[in-house]
């Protein structure tokens, strides 16, 4: 979870308990919580999440 706050704009707080669901599903490996997310949310969610994922594959690739 400390990635993705590390990626919102200071001040700002993840409020639905989708987004924070599909944050920690993807933080566990869950890929299809991307994928849900991306389709249910906001672009700017979505981007969000997104970013997320690629740095936590570009993590577990080292």
């Amino acid at each position: 979870m400390r990635i993705c706050y590390r990626l919102l704009p200071s001040g700002t707080k993840l409020i639905s308990s989708v987004a924070e669901r599909a944050l920690r599903e993807i933080e566990i490996g869950r890929a299809q919580g991307l994928i849900l997310f991306a389709l249910c949310k906001s672009l700017w969610y979505s981007q969000l999440i997104f970013e997320v994922f690629l740095i936590n594959a570009r993590h577990a690739r080292k």
